[in-house]
């Protein structure tokens, strides 16, 4: 599958014409390259039945499959971009520190946070992530990144009552989630949520916690400086159940499903497509060199999906605005679920195994793509 999703891309025109150039990958992190979340058991009382909140492990690229193909892609010399919603301190634990200091200190890992409203590139000695400052200033040309407190105030409280409806009505019916498939641990923490409610029928109320605490499910995280507040906790495919923007906070609130299981609350206009401009105005991406990866083409992964098969006009490439316009990204999407990809995009997607093993598969088409171009 991973091979035909390539076989049309400008990758793939590469390899026709013979051409040695290296490549860059935008890639989502979590659902995408970044494997599966899980539950665990919380480690103060393992036999309790009954607890506030439940725990959750995040595992870190090196543990997934998609690492050793990205490796050794940046071993021939690709860039790396991830683009995720979650904060730095979580993806430069879980991604960015993951990769070889060599290809840091080369500037080839490259990390964009908080749905791309922050980028930070390496540092050329350590390889720790520096923020790129230029970029603020060509964000801040376009759009506000910080909600208004009142606003912050109104979407926590949209949370709460979201996530405590969606974990009654599971708690109620464990079928609305797939016990043994990637979000299968939500049943478990709805059971724990609601154990005294299994027990004597009360209708018991917990507590959705704010917190940054990855490990805590559900919460609500509201970001640095107000520029997101985002729901942790309910499928992507349900979050529009649970979850609705009222129509006087439109104009400055877009919310979204992010990766599998959160719901982001960001001010209006900002998405990935930011970072995306900015690296092309930059160099960093370039037509015909550049792929993009995620499983919210259709929520918070949209915005890599806009370059998707634009035809090039023949323009010069020496123009910022026309090279804005000029460049094709294709974008694969590698969803566990079909009905999370848009109709341009279903003969790129990339299906029938999890994200993580989809994310690997096409990295590992690339590899043997751009190996066979470095042998020519």
């Amino acid at each position: 599958m991973a091979q035909d999703v390539l076989a049309d891309s400008d990758i793939g025109r590469v390899r026709r014409n013979k051409v040695n150039m290296a490549i860059t990958l935008l890639c989502d992190l979590d659902g995408t390259l970044l494997p599966r979340p899980y539950s665990v058991v919380p480690a103060d009382d393992p036999s309790s039945s009954k607890t506030t909140t439940a725990v959750v492990a995040h595992p870190s690229l090196s543990e997934g499959p998609a690492y050793e193909p990205l490796v050794r892609l940046l071993d021939l010399g690709a860039t790396v971009v991830g683009i995720t919603g979650s904060q730095l301190a979580t993806h430069q634990r879980r991604f960015f520190d993951e990769l070889p200091l060599r290809h840091r200190r080369d500037g080839r890992v490259i990390l964009a946070v908080q749905t791309g409203s922050q980028l930070y590139v390496p540092h050329s000695e350590d390889g720790r992530p520096m923020r790129d400052e230029a970029f603020d200033a060509h964000l801040s040309e376009s759009i506000s990144v910080r909600l208004d407190d009142a606003i912050v105030a109104e979407l926590t409280g949209i949370g709460r009552r979201g996530l405590v409806r969606f974990y009654s009505d599971l708690a109620d019916d464990p079928g609305l989630v797939e016990l043994d498939g990637p979000l299968g641990y939500l049943v478990d923490i709805a059971a724990k949520l609601h154990a005294d409610k299994e027990v004597n029928g009360a209708d018991v109320k917990f507590d959705v916690p704010v917190t940054d605490d990855v490990h805590v499910v559900p919460r609500i995280e509201i970001r640095t400086n107000n520029s997101a507040v985002v729901f942790v906790g309910v499928p992507s495919l349900l979050g529009s159940n649970y979850f609705d923007i009222p129509a006087h906070l439109q104009s400055s609130v877009d919310g979204r499903p992010t990766g599998r299981s959160c719901f982001d609350c960001v001010p209006a206009g900002l998405d990935k497509s930011h970072v995306v401009r900015y690296l092309i105005r930059t160099n960093v991406v370039k037509r015909g060199r550049t792929i993009a990866l995620g499983d919210q083409p259709a929520g918070n992964d949209a915005g890599l999906t806009l370059w998707h098969n634009l035809p090039y006009d023949g323009r010069p490439d020496d123009d910022d605005d026309q090279r804005r316009h000029d460049h094709t990204i294709p974008f694969v999407a590698v969803s566990e679920c079909h009905m999370m990809v848009p109709d341009n995009l279903k003969d790129w997607h990339v299906s029938n195994i999890t994200n993580a093993e989809g994310s690997a598969k096409i990295l590992t088409e690339l590899e043997c793509l751009v190996g066979t171009i470095e042998g020519d």
